[in-house]
């Protein structure tokens, strides 16, 4: 089990790769875990590389680009302590809380409109016959993204009107 002083805090990062918060399975996912890959600081990065963590190390694609470090983390909402998923207007600081059924909705979104990630991570330690390690688990998320220009413009025009919760409104035009 963890101890919360490990918890690793991670400010103004960023995605790497595709994320998978689905959870479907790929070629590089075969069991379909809900998994997504994080940008380290090379100080944080050294740290965690020292005690065990599963940090990365991109390749280099032209001469003088220079390595990113990355690690991989899965998000699980079956565990007594769900992560608390946080979706932010970075126009407007509006926030929506995500769950297991609707956080799949950051796979949509392009590096281009997520301005910033942080996250706070909980380690598991693991000890195979094959491996041993520790394997990053969020605890935290909150994801900042550039809001669509039209939904700016329906919010001006009408206000918010709750749709993104499901609720139900009398003033439907359709049965």
């Amino acid at each position: 089990m963890a101890r919360r002083d490990e918890k690793v805090t991670i400010r103004d990062t960023r995605f790497i790769f595709r994320t998978n918060f689905s959870g479907k399975p790929s070629e590089y996912n075969q069991n379909g875990n809900k998994e997504f890959n994080v940008v380290l600081p090379d100080d944080i990065a050294e740290e965690l590389k020292a005690k065990g963590w599963n940090v990365k190390q991109t390749k280099p694609r032209e001469d003088g680009d220079e390595p990113v470090y990355y690690l991989p983390v899965r998000i699980n909402f079956d565990s007594y302590y769900p992560p608390r998923v946080w979706l932010i207007n970075a126009d407007t600081g509006k926030r929506t809380m995500l769950d297991d059924e609707t956080i799949a909705m950051l796979d949509t979104l392009s590096s281009e409109e997520i301005t910033k990630v942080n996250i706070a991570i909980n380690p598991s330690y693991y000890d195979t016959k094959v491996a041993k390690g520790i394997k990053a688990y969020c605890q935290n998320l909150m994801v900042y993204f550039l809001p669509d220009p039209f939904e700016m413009e329906y919010e001006a025009e009408f206000g918010d009107r709750g749709g993104d919760r499901g609720e139900e409104f009398d003033d439907v035009p359709f049965d």
